[in-house]
């Protein structure tokens, strides 16, 4: 993400999930802890820090978190968020978690068109 902070924040998903229409917050946020989990389960973070405040929020949420903590999973997010390097779309929290590769869901269906 070239040193930008994430679109979103950690308390945008909190805002977005007490959403009245939840039919739009709620999949973004579940996403959100989908990739969380994944990376946990692929061991994303730098450090114990980065994984306790990721452990936090899949168990707790995000109103869990101080400051600090808010500060630190922006920067681990900024971090490890990618964009396609073909298109240069930002890859969502979903395409973040089931992508194998640095190409978007649309342009990795281009890709394997072609190839096949």
């Amino acid at each position: 993400m070239n040193g930008k902070v994430p679109i979103f924040k950690i308390s945008d998903f909190e805002k977005m999930r007490s959403h009245p229409d939840k039919s739009l917050s709620l999949p973004m946020y579940e996403d959100f802890i989908l990739f969380l989990k994944h990376s946990i389960d692929t061991e994303l973070y730098q450090d114990r820090k980065e994984e306790g405040i990721i452990k936090v929020i899949i168990d707790k949420g995000t109103d869990a978190l101080t400051e600090k903590q808010l500060w630190v999973i922006n920067h681990f997010l900024d971090r490890v968020l990618k964009s396609c390097s073909r298109c240069g779309i930002e890859f969502s929290f979903q395409d973040m978690t089931f992508s194998e590769g640095d190409l978007c869901p649309s342009c990795q269906h281009d890709w394997d068109r072609l190839n096949n």
